[in-house]
């Protein structure tokens, strides 16, 4: 197993850290915590920590649009 910590910005609007959150679990991940640090000028801030198995396989790809 594998912990990743992320810092992330996407567009503050309904749905963007849910799309992400699903493009984490469909590549094998699981979330195992959450921080938002900011919001400011149409964009969030936070902080994901993540777990991959070493032996996972990415079941899609994913593009999010900017």
């Amino acid at each position: 197993m594998a912990l990743f910590r992320l810092s992330i910005s996407l567009p503050d609007r309904p749905g963007s850290l849910g799309l992400l959150a699903s493009a984490i679990g469909a590549a094998g991940g699981d979330i195992r915590g959450l921080v938002v640090l900011k919001s400011e000028d149409g964009r969030g801030y936070d902080d994901i920590t993540q777990c991959f198995r070493c032996n996972w396989r990415s079941r899609s790809s994913f593009n999010y649009p900017r």
